[in-house]
């Protein structure tokens, strides 16, 4: 196992087909693949405990150095219905906003949404645990990402889909690369 090449990929249902790829054309022997959180990937990549990682963009920064190994990535141009902002109150008047812990790039971007497209001035809550995350507290709302927020986003009275935000604050889609 120490010769392998040790690859990081998101183990949710968007990164299947890329990683039912490399599943399928890599030679076990060779590579050791580990699905994680995203934020486990990014982390993974960043303190050497994996030579390659599928990662958002805006995780490379934090790289020491980076190459992109691939043109294939995971890229949203527009609604994905797997990153939300969900709340039972109007945008307007969310006053705390709790955050997935799994994703760093989904904070970010509900950060930037929050600010340039939205206008609203939250307070940030760090939580990990499910329970908070899906609180319904009066004028609170959620970061939820992946199979959960697949799941439970239909519990909300309002739910903005992170990446249809981008699209709509920018124009460009937002992606993954494998790197």
């Amino acid at each position: 196992m120490q010769n392998k090449t040790r690859i990081s990929v998101v183990s949710y249902l968007n990164a299947r087909p890329f990683v039912f790829g490399m599943e399928n054309q890599l030679l076990e022997d060779e590579f050791l693949i580990e699905k994680d959180i995203p934020s486990t990937c990014a982390h993974k990549l960043i303190s050497n405990q994996t030579d390659i990682g599928l990662i958002p963009v805006a995780m490379i920064s934090s790289l020491k150095e980076s190459h992109l190994i691939t043109s294939y990535g995971i890229v949203a141009d527009g609604k994905v219905d797997s990153v939300v902002l969900v709340s039972n109150t109007p945008l307007s008047q969310i006053k705390k906003i709790v955050l997935d812990q799994e994703s760093r790039t989904s904070v970010l971007l509900a950060k930037i949404l929050a600010k340039e497209l939205w206008g609203i001035h939250p307070e940030w809550i760090n939580e990990n645990k499910e329970s908070a995350i899906l609180q319904e507290e009066e004028f609170t709302a959620a970061v939820i990402i992946g199979d959960r927020a697949l799941r439970y986003k239909s519990q909300f009275t309002y739910c903005y889909d992170l990446a249809e935000c981008w699209k709509e604050l920018t124009g460009l889609p937002s992606f993954l690369l494998l790197g």
